[in-house]
């Protein structure tokens, strides 16, 4: 008797593992799920704050944030224009520079004249109290005003120029470079299609067939050493560009383009030159 009521209550018990698993799986997907909902929810939280960098020169200060009344583009764009503004007078130092607390905010100021204002939802980004944002903001404005007229000087105007006429010179020598190595080409290229032409006198459809083929190659060649002095000539431009203060970061999507379409110009004229040559 004792013997079955044990065998029973084990049957009991396996009857209910099935059951304490089934639980156990719902209070994890549960929590799994939860947790999940809460990174997306934050993620979307974050994704929701816009903001917008203020640069000076073409580097990145800082990062700042914009409200509907005031998108961050044009918050950022105004703490730009107030920088340079002190940074072209120079009767304003970089030390003046310092954080003004207030109740709502920490102001930056320079003297009597006002850069930005910074609020805890500014921080909130960082993740730091806002005093030390700003002390961190006025490093960075101070670094950039020395920057900006260290880069304005006199003797790194010249020297800009001075490189600059170098890379002028080198652009002529490459220039003239690319078109005599052109010419060797085009003379050695001539020569051998001028001999094939020789040989094949008595065969008026195969002498029209290789000067079309040599019409064709003569393109190509074209098409090549046009893609070249274009690259080279936007490599100088690039260059010199870089080399004054004002250059930020110019880029020339247009000249891609165009040596992309170049270069895919060029490929019917190589596919059709090997197809008729072979």
């Amino acid at each position: 008797m004792d013997r079955s009521i044990s065998d029973s209550k084990g049957t009991c018990m396996l009857k209910l593992v099935p059951a304490i698993l089934s639980l156990l799986l719902f209070l994890g997907n549960s929590s799994i799920v939860s947790a999940v909902s809460t990174v997306n929810l934050a993620a979307d939280r974050d994704a929701a704050v816009h903001t917008a960098p203020v640069t000076i020169d073409g580097a990145e200060l800082f990062q700042v944030r914009g409200i509907a009344a005031y998108p961050a583009q044009e918050r950022a764009a105004a703490i730009a224009n107030r920088i340079i503004a002190l940074a072209d007078d120079p009767a304003v130092k970089a030390s003046d520079l310092v954080a003004v607390e207030l109740d709502q905010s920490t102001d930056i100021m320079a003297g009597d004249r006002f850069i930005m204002s910074i609020f805890d939802v500014d921080a909130e980004m960082d993740k730091v109290p806002r005093q030390v944002l700003a002390r961190t903001y006025v490093k960075k404005i101070q670094a950039i005003l020395e920057a900006y007229r260290r880069d304005r000087g006199s003797r790194n105007i010249l020297m800009a120029a001075a490189t600059a006429l170098g890379a002028t010179l080198g652009l002529v020598a490459l220039i003239l470079l690319v078109r005599r190595v052109y010419r060797r080409i085009i003379a050695l290229v001539e020569e051998q299609f001028t001999a094939r032409i020789r040989e094949l006198q008595a065969k008026s459809y195969d002498i029209v067939r290789t000067e079309w083929i040599w019409s064709i190659l003569r393109g190509v060649l074209n098409t090549a050493r046009g893609i070249i002095v274009l690259l080279i000539v936007f490599l100088y431009i690039d260059l010199v560009l870089r080399l004054f203060p004002w250059r930020g970061r110019t880029q020339y999507p247009c000249s891609t383009c165009y040596l992309s379409l170049s270069a895919t110009s060029a490929l019917p004229s190589l596919n059709t030159f090997r197809s008729s040559y072979s």
